[in-house]
């Protein structure tokens, strides 16, 4: 967001713009399946990509994308079939929110909430409550919305790379003085070995996100009814949303910022819009240090300790 914008000072972005995609999903039934939910959230991408870089320069908030998503269905993925939901797993769920993050990281900005409000909180000491991170059932909210932002990452990553990829095809230039020269960027060995080395790091980014993604949804699917889940098998569960995290960030900032390697210096205009990709993971993974993710894990794999519950964990 621009330094000088506030609140009061942004434009929101006009629902009616999506009008004939709100007409469109109106007209037919929720996804019946995974490939279809993967499907709808690839259509809702490709939408929010045409302009996200415009959108990005405009810093107006994001009611009319927020709006495509309800309409889209998407927010129904997780719900049962009875209230009108999709009753899908959290791995599907996790695939959805990864293939939206391919069009546009969108961001909400200047949400206001009362500390009374925040559930498991002490609004006084504007901390959690130990009494709720204690309770392994209830801390299971925690590595499972963990594991939403790593497939946010690794779906910002997939997008800069997808976009990187035509850019390269279309405007990147060869290298003349190379001493083997090529007619083509295309055809340039460097060019060819970062675009492998970035597909291969995120095929391994999005397996071990699907890995995880199982582990959390076995959890509530044999679970939920008693959640008569151990703390040892919480802790687990939580190293697997960690080990997603470490890889998901590592990878992401290594191929938001690597692409710029070969895309060449016109693609680092804000009117090419390939920075935002970078500038939306970076900022987001600031939020939790990966650091403590990795000592975490290494506390996991040389000690057997699982980690307490905390906001973060």
């Amino acid at each position: 967001m621009s330094p000088h914008a506030t609140k009061d000072s942004l434009l929101e972005t006009d629902p009616a713009i999506y009008d004939v995609h709100h007409q469109t999903w109106a007209a037919v039934p929720l996804p019946q399946n995974e490939v279809e939910w993967v499907e709808r959230a690839a259509q809702v991408a490709r939408v929010l990509a045409e302009d996200a870089a415009l959108r990005d320069r405009e810093q107006k908030i994001p009611v009319a994308e927020i709006s495509l998503l309800k309409s889209s269905g998407l927010l129904k993925v997780l719900g049962p079939v009875k209230y009108g939901g999709g009753a899908q797993g959290w791995d599907v769920a996790y695939k959805t929110i990864r293939e939206v993050a391919k069009g546009d990281g969108v961001k909400i900005d200047h949400v206001e909430v009362p500390w009374t409000d925040a559930l498991g909180w002490n609004p006084k000491e504007k901390k959690p409550l130990e009494s709720v991170l204690g309770i392994p059932w209830a801390s299971l909210l925690l590595p499972t919305i963990q594991l939403v932002f790593s497939n946010f990452y690794i779906g910002i990553a997939l997008g800069a790379l997808d976009f990187a990829l035509k850019y390269s095809a279309k405007n990147t230039r060869a290298w003349p003085y190379g001493g083997d020269n090529k007619d083509q960027a295309s055809d340039e060995f460097y060019i060819l070995e970062r675009y492998g080395n970035f597909k291969a790091h995120l095929r391994a980014a999005e397996t071990l996100a699907d890995k995880a993604g199982l582990v959390i949804a076995e959890i509530y699917d044999t679970k939920s009814e008693k959640r008569d889940i151990s703390a040892r098998e919480r802790g687990e569960a939580a190293e697997w949303v960690a080990s997603v995290k470490i890889v998901a960030t590592d990878t992401g900032l290594r191929v938001t910022s690597g692409v710029f390697e070969v895309t060449g210096a016109r693609a680092t205009s804000t009117k090419v819009g390939l920075d935002r990709f970078f500038r939306d993971i970076r900022t987001h993974t600031l939020h939790d240090p990966v650091s403590y993710k990795n000592r975490e894990l290494g506390r996991f794999a040389l000690l057997d300790e699982v980690p307490e519950p905390t906001w973060y964990t």
